[in-house]
């Protein structure tokens, strides 16, 4: 006889009360496949990405790092070498006009001689000279000369001053605004020198009165000076000096200076181009000594003292 028996049947579990049965397989190393399939980036472009930007941010910042740096730098060769172009601190609004076509003639002291009539007219603009003085005046009594270590704005007492005075005649006020506001853009140093003429104004000729001189001349330099700082100009920038009359104006020629020439005018009076502005017509020349000059350091010589 043959007996029939039920398979035996594995023991199974039960099931954990909240937790549906899962599809796919149970165990650990089910989860390991989970986790691996999770671990992996779905977006590679973004690591691309990520490393393009902070390139570009690199190179962002040491592009504003090195335009600081030469912002900084060129400042320092502007201010060194008087360099035009570079408006001082403190000075708002736009540049004039005649301003900024000033800056490169005055930047050029050797070429001042042939852009004389320009640079007068830039100077003093014809539609704001003062009653009482026209361009043939101003022409006559104002030089624009060659220094070595810049430009000098050489003007007769005629334009300033009444004769053997230091005050400023009231027509002379509207020629120095339109120097003031010249000087206030333009960064150089500027100095102001008194000359006066070989004899006393007035005195007889042979007499001389040096001690006069000296007093006239230094005094109106310093009335010039005393304007300009009215004018709100930074007086650390001038120096003053009266030569009285040491250092007279040349007279006689009626030509350019050659360079030699220019060498040696410098050495005997501390102008240059006088020469070629001056003509032998009498006293002329002692008219022309009694005169302030404004030099305009453009050119300032490289360890000298300021």
């Amino acid at each position: 006889m043959f007996s029939r028996h039920a398979p035996p049947v594995s023991p199974v579990s039960p099931a954990r009360p909240g937790r549906p049965a899962q599809p796919g397989g149970h165990g650990p190393q089910a989860r390991q496949r989970r986790e691996k399939a999770e671990d992996k980036p779905r977006q590679p472009w973004l690591l691309t990405y990520s490393d393009l930007v902070t390139l570009l941010l690199t190179f962002f910042v040491l592009l504003l790092s090195m335009s600081s740096m030469n912002r900084v730098t060129l400042s320092r060769i502007s201010t060194h070498f008087g360099e035009q172009g570079e408006v001082r601190a403190g000075v708002t609004g736009t540049v004039p006009e005649r301003i900024r076509l000033l800056e490169p003639l005055l930047a050029r002291p050797a070429q001042v001689y042939a852009h004389q009539r320009e640079i007068k007219e830039l100077l003093f603009p014809g539609a704001e000279l003062p009653p009482g003085i026209d361009r043939s005046m101003l022409d006559k009594n104002l030089r624009i000369l060659e220094h070595p270590e810049g430009v000098v704005l050489a003007l007769t007492d005629d334009l300033l001053f009444a004769p053997g005075q230091w005050q400023l005649r009231e027509v002379s006020r509207p020629l120095l605004a339109l120097l003031a506001e010249v000087l206030e853009y333009i960064t150089a140093d500027v100095a102001l020198s008194g000359h006066s003429d070989p004899r006393a104004e007035g005195a007889p000729a042979g007499q001389a009165d040096d001690a006069a001189g000296y007093e006239l001349a230094g005094r109106r330099a310093l009335t010039v000076l005393e304007y300009f700082v009215q004018r709100k100009l930074d007086p650390a920038r001038f120096s003053v000096a009266g030569y009285g009359p040491d250092r007279p104006s040349l007279s006689g020629a009626a030509r350019a200076p050659a360079v030699a020439d220019t060498a040696e005018a410098t050495e005997a009076t501390g102008s240059t181009g006088a020469a070629a502005a001056d003509t032998a017509d009498g006293d002329g020349g002692n008219d022309r000594n009694r005169r302030v000059e404004i030099l305009v350091k453009t050119t300032p010589r490289l360890g000298g003292y300021p």
